[in-house]
């Protein structure tokens, strides 16, 4: 039991550190945004189409703002 309490603790703080389940670190309105434009490019997410068009919509986020929340999102998909 003390194990499984462990790997979960672990698995939460994992999730805190990639800035939480719901946004990924992201305002909920920007991480809306991802998530519509993630669909429609059908999770190509790393082209530079996907990347020109977060730009547009998410215009307070630079490429490299862009990207991090890309790796993020992963990363999180990742574990869960």
């Amino acid at each position: 039991m003390d194990r499984i309490k462990a790997e979960i603790d672990s698995i939460e703080a994992k999730i805190q550190k990639l800035g939480g389940v719901s946004q990924c670190g992201w305002d909920p309105a920007d991480h809306k945004d991802f998530l519509r434009i993630r669909t429609k490019h059908k999770d190509k997410v790393n082209t530079v189409a996907f990347v020109t068009e977060m730009r547009r919509a998410v215009p307070t986020a630079d490429e490299e703002e862009i990207r991090a929340h890309i790796d993020r999102f992963l990363k999180l998909q990742d574990m869960l």
